[in-house]
């Protein structure tokens, strides 16, 4: 799955979420709700996580991913 945004892009991979953006912050939040991980991103950075729904807020945008 992957979630192009105009100055970044999500993508999901088996167990991680990859995050493609240039100094952009982003913050992801699992069902509940809840930050599991936060910061900036340059470049490229990969969030591991457990199977689940995931939000993404990355650049001012919002992307709902599910992680396998």
């Amino acid at each position: 799955q992957t979630c192009a945004l105009p100055i970044c892009s999500v993508k999901t991979l088996d167990g991680a979420i990859l995050i493609n953006a240039d100094n952009a912050k982003y913050s992801v939040c699992n069902a509940a709700g809840a930050t599991v991980a936060a910061g900036t991103v340059t470049g490229q950075k990969a969030v591991r996580l457990a199977p689940g729904l995931y939000i993404v807020h990355v650049a001012g945008k919002t992307v709902k991913c599910t992680v396998k």
